[in-house]
């Protein structure tokens, strides 16, 4: 059960997102008693997904996402060193999933850094789904007494993660693997060790082109099939899901640009995505 949030808010501005971010505007219409919670467990997933970009050196990634590890046990022991574990304790008392989510994040990244090839997409979804599922679960049940995220939510999530890693592929891919199958790019001529080294998105813009396009409509009928009431129960996900999807499609448009630019869809596009959601599912 959530707690009253703390005045002052118990994470510092360095920690809590602000807009552009598509996660300010998913969380806007989270109730106020709720929106910090949410807000301080967006932020321990993204602290986590932000060291593969930020690291020079694989192995100094693998030895932060050690100490994160490490962090998850004392999570769960409601002992955290980190400010925004800290404030996690302070806000819920179920830290336990919460850990469990950090772990799941941190043991799937630091297998990505060693390099991952997939035989399929299937597989990119799968392992998706694995790192990503602790954490999105954490965000339906703080958004929502009571949420539960069921499997066509979480197939949505994942897919629409794969689809806005693609998009700042300039970024993700200093995670040392990419969320295509070796077939694929075979296809293209490619392989994951050139889509890492390659300086210009000449070689890759046609096959992630078509790529958004299939995944965007995919998410677009998914997302429509939903119940409306389960489109607002888990509006969080669900907006940054049309979000992500929304970017895909810009993305697609212009040809997928990914190395050269990184594209996001405008913040007023964004509220209202967020705002739909949250009023009309």
């Amino acid at each position: 059960m959530a707690r009253q949030p703390t005045s002052p808010p118990a994470l510092s501005e360095e920690y809590l997102p602000e807009p552009p971010s598509c996660i300010y505007y998913a969380t806007l219409y989270v109730q106020p008693q709720r929106r910090e919670l949410v807000r301080a467990i967006a932020a321990l997933r993204r602290e986590i997904e932000r060291i593969p970009p930020t690291c020079s050196d694989p192995g100094i990634a693998k030895i932060k996402l050690a100490w994160w590890q490490e962090e998850a046990e004392k999570l769960k022991l409601r002992q955290p060193r980190h400010e925004i574990s800290i404030a996690i304790t302070g806000l819920t008392e179920a830290t336990q999933n919460i850990a469990i989510a950090l772990e799941m994040l941190c043991g799937a990244l630091d297998q990505a850094l060693s390099g991952l090839d997939f035989a399929t997409p299937e597989a990119v979804i799968d392992f998706v789904t694995g790192a990503n599922r602790g954490f999105l679960q954490a965000l339906s049940a703080a958004a929502v007494v009571g949420a539960e995220l069921d499997p066509q939510i979480a197939d949505i999530s994942c897919r629409a993660e794969i689809v806005y890693a693609l998009c700042n592929l300039r970024e993700h891919r200093k995670l040392n693997s990419v969320w295509l199958d070796t077939n694929s790019l075979r296809n293209a001529g490619l392989t994951r060790n050139e889509v890492i080294a390659i300086a210009s998105s000449d070689r890759i813009s046609a096959l992630l082109t078509q790529r958004l396009k299939t995944d965007c409509q995919w998410l677009i009928e998914r997302i429509s099939e939903l119940p409306r009431a389960r489109r607002r129960q888990h509006h969080v996900l669900v907006s940054l899901a049309r979000m992500y999807s929304r970017t895909g499609e810009v993305v697609a448009r212009e040809g997928a640009p990914v190395i050269e630019q990184r594209t996001e869809i405008t913040p007023i596009e964004k509220l209202w995505l967020a705002w739909r959601t949250h009023r009309f599912g």
